[in-house]
């Protein structure tokens, strides 16, 4: 699947604005960082590996070290969803079950190195165990209470939800420090 990439709000999106805009968040399929940036704040943390949050991550630490993040309105990026996932797993279950693992334990990863263990355990972890067990039933109408579902498989996705909450505790107990960086894909 082909999906052109906007790191602006869906409502902004839609009325195609121009120029330079301030982001929170840039999207790590394309950036271009100068280069004093990578030197200051240094690179992407290795914790976050394969994919998914490291760019959310590094958007974080780059704010904190007084840089801002901005999009090019006028430029569009067109990437190719979850090439990494195929190159990594085979089956279509495997590579489901292996998105859930990942966004998991990165979100809670995240979650834990930016709000803390008590908000974590509180607000995120909450949210993230309802994103790993519902869905939308209609995925262009909002999220209430008549449009979510029951997502399929959901013993196996106890298991992954466990095995991520374990893995990100381990990799939240991890110093970061130079060596946990890694440079882009």
């Amino acid at each position: 699947m082909i999906k052109v990439l906007t790191a602006l709000p869906e409502k902004d999106y839609r009325i195609r604005p121009r120029g330079v805009k301030e982001v929170d968040v840039f999207l790590g399929a394309s950036p271009i960082i100068r280069k004093e940036v990578i030197e200051k704040v240094g690179l992407l943390d290795e914790r976050y590996s394969p994919f998914l949050v490291e760019d959310v991550e590094y958007s974080f630490r780059i704010k904190k070290f007084g840089y801002r993040s901005v999009t090019v309105c006028d430029s569009q990026v067109i990437h190719l969803l979850s090439y990494a996932t195929k190159k990594l797993t085979k089956e279509s279950l495997e590579k489901d079950m292996f998105k859930v693992y990942v966004v998991t334990r990165n979100a809670l990863l995240f979650s834990i190195e930016y709000f803390g263990p008590i908000k974590s355990l509180f607000i995120s972890l909450p949210i993230i165990i309802f994103a790993t067990f519902f869905e939308r039933k209609e995925k262009n109408l909002s999220l209430r209470i008549g449009n979510i579902r029951v997502r399929k498989r959901v013993k196996m996705r106890i298991r992954y939800l466990l095995k991520s909450i374990t893995d990100a505790l381990k990799l939240a107990r991890r110093t970061k420090n130079k060596e946990v960086y890694h440079s882009w894909y």
